[in-house]
Order: C-alpha cells, then structure tokens, then sequence
C-alpha cells in the first residue's frame, strides 16, 4: 500500500511539474518539432499494435519500408503506455500522458533502489525527486525518449539484489528491466550496457567475492541471454537499415560549466539569476543545491567512519557508474584553448557498437543524476538518524525542497492543430484512405530549415496517408536529393522522379511563406500543372478561412493533384570503365582535394561550408584520355551530393563547357535501394582532354558541406 500511495504522489508531482503538457489534452505538445515527432511514433507504434507488421513502416519517408528506424522506434514506451492506446487517446494526447508516467515511474524506481541502498524508505524520497523531477527532464521535454530513463534504477535496483542474495528470479526481471530501457532509449541502452560491463568488479565485491560470484554466473547468463533475444534482432535489424548512412557522426556539444550552472527561465527559484537565455538541448544538468550539500556532507561523514557499514550497500557500484559515466559525458574528444585532446570516451568508442553514432555524449549525465541521487538519499538518510522521530516529514520536506528547486512550470510547448481544427484536405484524405496516396506534401521546406517538414507528422496521424515527406534523427538517403529536386524542378523532372518513387498524388499549399525560393517553386509546379493537365491532373481544391500558428502557417487553401502516367523514358546505355586514376593531381576550393580520389570512400574531400556558387574540384590527367563521363561515389555520404554542378574538361589550356547530363533515375536508384555506394554520373559526348571539373554554379537550396568521396572519369562505352 505505501507504494501504491507513493506512486500516485509521483503521479501527482509529475503532472504539477509538466504543465500545461501534464493536464494530458491533445493541444499542445512540447515547443520543439521533436516533440511533434515523439507524438507521431508513438501514434504509429500505437496503431501498430493492432497490426504489427505495419508498426516500423510508418507513414512517412515513402517507399521507406521501416520509416521509425530513423530515429528511437520508442516501443518501450509504447508498451508502457499500451493501456491509453486502447482507451483511445489521440497521439497527442499519449505523448502528455507517457511523458507525466515516465516522470512518475522514474521516481518510484530511483525511490526503490535508494530504499535497496540506505534500508531507509522515508531518506529514499529524496532520491525519487532528485532523479525525476530534474531541469534535465523539462530540457528534454520534446525528446521523449531522452526523458524515458525510468528503467534505468529498476535494472540496477535488480541487479544489486541478484549480486546480495543470487536469486534467479531477480536476474529475470533485471532483463526485463534492461530490455524496456532498451525499447525505450536507444542511447541508454548502449550507455546502460557499457556502464554495467566496465563495473563488473564492483558487482563481484557486491556479491561476495569471486567464489559467490561464480555460484551467479548461470543466472547472469540467463538475464544476458533473455535480453539479447528480444533486443539484438531489432538493433540489427535498425543497423542494417541505417548502415548506407551510417558514417560516424561528429560529438554535437562539448560539456562546459554552464551544463551545470542554468536553468530553464521558467525556473520558479533560480530564473531570474541563472535562466537560460538561448536554446542549447541536452545541455542542462543543473543538479540543485540540496542534493550537491546533502551529497557532500555524506562523504564528510563516510571519511571520518570509514564508511564500513556502507562497503556491501552496492552503494559503491552505484557511485562507480555514475562517476565513470560524468567522465565519458565529455566524449572522444576535449575541446580546449589549447586545443583538442582525446576524452575518456575515446577508449571504447570502437570497441562498444553504437557509441560511434552517439552524438551527444553528455547524455551520459543521466547515470551520473541517478548516482547523485542515491547518495544525496544517504546523506539524508544520516540526518533522519540525528532526528529520528518524524523521519518522513524531515525526508518529505527535503523531497519538496529538491522538487521546487528544479519547478519551471510552465514549460514550453506549441498549440498544435487537432484533426477537427485542420484544413480540409486532411479530412478529405482521411475519407479516401490509402488509396489517394501515397503524397507529396508540397513545397518542402528548405533543408536548413527541415525541422518544419514535422508540421506533416501531425497531418499525417489523422489522416493515416502514406507521404515522401518526414522528419527524423537521420533520414533515408535520398530525402535530401529528392526535396532538393522537388524545390529546383517543379516540372517533368520532378514528375519523373516521384513516378520512380511510387507517389502518386501532389497536395500543393499555395499559401505565400515569404521565402522566395519556396514560393517561386509553388508558383512553378502550378503553372507548370495549369499547361500540361495530362501530367499534372486536377483533382480536387479547398478553401478554408483559418489561420494556423507556427510550422503549420503555410496549410490552407490546398489543391490536390493525381501524377498522370506517362510512358518510361528509355534507360540511359552503360558508362564505360574508370580511367586509371594513377598520376592524377588536382586543385579545388576546398582543401586535401587527393581525397577525392584516393581509393578510400569514408574519406572525402569536404567543404568548409555550406555549397556555395563557385566551389570546384579540378584534377588533370597523367596523359590525355577520351572521356564521355565523370561520377562520384557517395559512399555513406549522400547529404553531401554537388546540388547543382557544371562539368568542364581541359582541352590545351582551356577549360571548356560540356553537356553533361546528370543521370537523376540512376542516382536515385541507388538512394532508394539503400546502396552502400550510390553514385551520381554526368553524362556526355565523347571528348579528349587532360582533365575535368567539377563546379557548384549555385549551392542549390541546402546548407549541406560539399562532399566528393571518389570521383571517377569514364571513358566511352565499348560495344
């Protein structure tokens, strides 16, 4: 019963902490596209459960076949929030609702394993409020998922009692545990498993030694053995799916001072001296005073005792892992005045799958939170014993003192549009089904602005239509490619590639956003549909009074189109061989050009800045060659594709124009089939030269880096 009643207080804070999103209404979600996002896998992995072979799928990225890979799949928490699938709740409506449970659930077990630790339930409270009600988790309020650490204590918890006694059952639901953090966060799942390995030493002091340890082994085996099942087939299985794209991701953010020292402005206390005045997620791991003081004051006291009465706690395991995990927050690499140096994380970051691709290292802060958290329990726990006799309303004073000291209420959040509040055209689609897709949601937003392509996520979870558009942690390779084309030919080539996509219906918002390169192409694609009602076929028009607010500004107004059929181009003939590439040199704009050409395709020749009019790669030849085309491999760099090149070749001293054609249908194969080395060919007439280049004559609509990892010249097909 007292944990029934405790739950239901976390309940009850969890909901004061995270208003307005904690009154669980389906208007309004945390003021991020993230959160937009979150809302929208959880609304799919909601209705997957009715139909399980469709929950990876998704409806966007079209033809993507698992479209959540992209990012957490969050089944986790879709599991964990399975009862409110089935009341109903609209995907708004269950971020709310999963975001206020995890708060709740990360307090009862941080409460749970602090009691495990001290033996004192009322000195446990601290540690509920200190773990869950943190400005880490109101920080992290858009990315659900960052928030959803709430197995972590449970795993530990369950792990310290399988070291104490060497119970199987504990072994079991410390697997379970580990496999819902898995489901939950795919970050805390890898960080999870290489804390928990590197403090093997401490689990086998917990246990007694290494003659009791030994008696664990079967049961550690079977816990390693139960989680492996259920969670290796999805992490291969994402990794497949993400492996044309998988290069190694540079460290987003170094840990710094302020880390630790702001607050969100809303902060009830602290606001006004040390509110955050930008925008920078994941950077903020203020841990409170009290926690800090209590913490301290209890290692004064364990240094004087020599803490004896401590050593078979699992308090020390605890303390090891969060100490080792503030040490890998700072990453592979330290960013100093001095410059850089290797960061602890750097030891492990090729040996542990998925640390590679772990961006944002200072998430490790999480375990750190948790092990402040347990101590700051104990230092509370040495202050019930000076006063013994009303130690759960010292310990729930100290509980409210940490709470309040983290309360920013109310947070930050968007009014998002409900499905009876949006245009017309979505209930429109919702009424034809899938048969009126799959979509294009036209214009896309520029890629440097591609956190408003998530305005379609919310569309989409009313009307349930397949579309090419989406948003992401990573994305399909040619989502870059195909926007980009979408915004600089809204004519027959665009046409032609999404016939190749599959898309067969246009949704066009002829609404003016005030940025030219969007509204020049909306004006394009509709004059282009006005002349050529074959291709481009009318098919039904809307007009709505309304207004939205934020990324949804652009909806109103819509026009639908049906693509026409139109007769396939005949497919371009083969290129001929690559030249040798021995004897080669080269000049560009960018510096190390040899990397474009040095057999290597994780290497590249990278732009300093985003593609701009003018950049080139020159390379002169040994000896003059007859060539008929120039492509480059894009290896697991397909962001970094030449948005828009010319092709010249140096005929003496000159360097002449030819009429190069890029190869569009064949590089967009390659992107679509998830080719590993998708390539893009220029090609045209035969000609002799000692060289070629390749030159940006603009740096189309994207904020991308130039990146050419292998080019290559060709010389004429041989019949």
């Amino acid at each position: 019963m007292r944990t029934a009643g405790l739950f239901l207080a976390f309940l009850l804070a969890a909901v004061i902490a995270t208003q307005p999103l904690g009154s669980g209404t389906g208007t309004r979600l945390p003021a991020n596209a993230d959160g937009v996002w979150g809302g929208w896998v959880l609304g799919q992995v909601c209705h997957g459960f009715s139909d399980p072979q469709t929950m990876l799928r998704g409806g966007m990225f079209h033809p993507d076949p698992a479209s959540l890979f992209y990012a957490d799949p969050m089944i986790g928490i879709g599991v964990q929030s399975l009862p409110f699938c089935v009341a109903g709740l609209d995907h708004v409506s269950l971020y709310n609702v999963s975001y206020v449970l995890i708060l709740a659930m990360s307090a009862l077990g941080a409460w749970l394993l602090a009691r495990e630790i001290t033996g004192n339930a009322a000195a446990a409270l601290v540690a509920a409020s200190v773990f869950a009600f943190t400005s880490a988790n109101y920080d992290s309020a858009a990315r659900i998922q960052i928030v959803a650490s709430q197995w972590t204590p449970f795993c530990l918890l369950f792990l310290v009692r399988f070291c104490k006694r060497g119970r199987l059952r504990d072994a079991i639901v410390l697997a379970g545990a580990f496999i819902m953090q898995a489901l939950s966060s795919g970050y805390f799942e890898v960080f999870l498993a290489a804390l928990l390995v590197l403090a093997i030493p401490f689990w086998i002091r917990l246990a007694g030694g290494w003659t009791e340890a030994k008696r664990r082994i079967p049961g550690a085996i079977l816990a390693a053995g139960l989680a492996s099942v259920v969670v290796l087939p999805l992490n291969l299985a994402q990794r497949r799916h993400l492996d044309p794209i998988l290069a190694e991701r540079p460290q987003a953010q170094d840990v710094s001072l302020d880390f630790f020292t702001e607050v969100l402005p809303s902060n009830l206390i602290y606001g006004d001296l040390l509110g955050r005045s930008r925008v920078a997620y994941d950077a903020m791991y203020f841990p409170g005073v009290v926690p800090v003081l209590l913490a301290i004051g209890f290692f004064v006291v364990v240094a004087r005792t020599k803490g004896r009465s401590w050593r078979q706690t699992g308090l020390a395991a605890i303390v090891f892992v969060g100490v080792l995990a503030f040490a890998f927050a700072f990453g592979a690499r330290i960013a100093t005045r001095w410059g850089e140096f290797p960061g602890p994380l750097s030891l492990f970051s090729d040996l542990v799958p998925g640390l590679g691709q772990a961006r944002v290292p200072s998430r490790f802060l999480m375990f750190t939170r948790l092990a402040l958290a347990v101590v700051a329990a104990c230092g509370a726990r040495l202050l019930i014993a000076r006063c013994p006799r009303r130690p759960w309303l010292l310990a729930s004073t100290i509980a409210i003192v940490c709470f309040v000291e983290h309360l920013s209420a109310p947070l930050d959040t968007w009014e998002v549009p409900t499905e009876h509040q949006l245009p017309q055209v979505y209930t429109w689609l919702r009424q034809q089904g899938p048969s009126a897709g799959p979509i294009l949601e036209f214009p896309p937003s520029l890629q440097r602005l591609r956190r408003e392509e998530a305005a379609w996520l919310q569309t989409q979870a009313f009307h349930r239509v397949p579309m090419a558009n989406g948003y992401s942690s990573f994305r399909p390779a040619w989502l870059e490619f195909v926007m980009e084309a979408a915004l600089r030919w809204p004519d027959e080539r665009l046409l032609g590639i999404l016939r190749q996509m599959g898309v067969r219906t246009i949704v066009v918002h002829p609404r003016p956003r005030g940025i030219p390169e969007v509204d020049q192409a909306t004006s394009a694609l509709l004059a282009y549909a006005a002349a050529h009602p074959d291709d481009v076929r009318p098919v039904k028009s809307f007009t709505d009074a309304g207004r939205w607010p934020g990324i949804w500004s652009r909806l109103g107004d819509e026009q639908v189109f049906a693509i026409g059929v139109a007769t396939p181009a005949p497919k371009p003939g083969p290129i001929g061989a690559a030249i040798d590439r021995a004897g080669w040199s080269c000049r560009s704009t960018e510096p190390e050009c040899e990397l474009a050409f040095d057999g290597d395709l994780t290497t590249a020749l990278e732009g300093r800045e985003a593609q701009n009019t003018g950049q080139f790669l020159k390379v002169w030849f040994k000896e003059p060659r007859t060539l008929a085309a120039v492509s480059v491999s894009m290896g697991r760099m397909p962001e970094g594709f030449a948005r828009d090149a010319a092709i010249r070749v140096l005929n003496g001293e000159t360097w002449n124009p030819v009429d190069a054609q890029l190869d569009v249908a064949g590089f967009l194969d390659g992107l679509l089939t998830r080719s590993a080395n998708p390539t893009m060919v220029w090609r045209f007439p035969e000609t002799q030269a000692q060289g070629f280049e390749i030159r940006l004559k603009s740096g189309g609509q994207g904020f991308r880096p130039l990146g050419l990892p292998e080019v290559n010249a060709h010389e004429p097909f041989a019949r």
